[in-house]
């Protein structure tokens, strides 16, 4: 397909959670208690539009009768795919075996008809936050793992423990696996490099107005762990001030990182700015700071940063 239109399909037996996730990402937080399942094999759409970049979302109806239908018909449901996800009810363990030899099935139709597509997305879904600590659960999740990898499927395989009460996996394997791979999202990873090189920042992420990721840059994997980590609870507050009708130019918060086995911590300035395009909107930027020079510097490269997204964007 096209640089302007995507095709993603998010597959997965009944009551994995498709359908919520899909509402998560389009950020209709109101709709997912009021979810039922799928009731015919036509599909369900979701249309997301991200820096002129077109998404349908294709949410394919998981019950036994509807897989049937998509197996069938596989030219209709498997072709022009831009991304493959597959979603596994953690909490279901026992449709553990049906879900995987399903995976298994789709994965052969997939490859059949998009012989260029080489990710696969997996979502070890409804790990919420009330059984990330639970053992059983982990365990539960290194065997889905070993399985799946010994399909030996003909696809790099990225796996996401994810929940919709802690949307940050959600977020990231959409941007990074989607997003971040087409034309636009290569030239904004190039931007963001340059602009934490000149600024000296430990990390910076790009987001658009609803919160997904489409570029980020860090000098170490968990200085861009813990600003992802917490985009969705950031974003939270800084709608409900929308709400209120309060105008929020930036968000700063003075942090204290613990920093590898080093006893003491390092003092940090975090800020996620709302940066305006001209004829298009809002992106924001979120940059990690060590001290506040730094800071003062990733603010004055801010209108250079601005006017390198609005020659992308058009």
């Amino acid at each position: 397909m096209s640089e302007e239109q995507k095709k993603i399909s998010i597959l997965g037996l009944d009551n994995a959670g498709k359908s919520s996730i899909v509402l998560y990402l389009d950020r209709k937080f109101n709709l997912i208690r009021k979810l039922r399942p799928t009731k015919s094999a036509n599909i369900i759409t979701q249309s997301v539009d991200i820096l002129g970049l077109k998404f349908s979302i294709w949410d394919l109806g998981g019950q036994k009768q509807y897989r049937s239908e998509y197996l069938e018909n596989k030219e209709i449901y498997f072709s022009n795919l831009s991304g493959f996800f597959y979603v596994i009810d953690i909490q279901d363990e026992q449709r553990y075996e049906i879900s995987i030899n399903y995976l298994a099935n789709l994965a052969k139709l997939v490859r059949e008809y998009n012989p260029e597509l080489k990710d696969l997305v997996i979502f070890l879904h409804k790990y919420d936050p009330e059984i990330q600590d639970s053992e059983k659960y982990l365990n539960n999740i290194e065997y889905l793992k070993d399985k799946i990898k010994s399909l030996t499927l003909d696809f790099t395989i990225t796996f996401y423990p994810s929940s919709i009460y802690d949307g940050s996996n959600l977020i990231k394997a959409f941007s990074f696996s989607i997003i971040r791979k087409t034309g636009k999202g290569e030239l904004l990873e190039k931007i963001l490099k340059d602009y934490t090189k000149q600024t000296w920042s430990s990390a910076a992420v790009l987001l658009s107005e609803s919160y997904l990721f489409l570029a980020s840059r860090a000098t170490e994997e968990q200085y861009l762990n813990f600003c992802t980590d917490i985009v969705p609870d950031l974003s939270k507050v800084m709608d409900r001030l929308n709400r209120w009708d309060v105008k929020t130019e930036d968000s700063i918060m003075n942090v204290l990182i613990k920093d590898g086995k080093a006893k003491k911590r390092k003092r940090g300035i975090i800020f996620m700015k709302r940066i305006n395009i001209e004829d298009y909107g809002s992106v924001y930027l979120m940059t990690l700071c060590l001290n506040e020079k730094i800071r003062d510097r990733a603010y004055e490269y801010i209108p250079s940063l601005a006017e390198k997204i609005k020659n992308i964007i058009e």
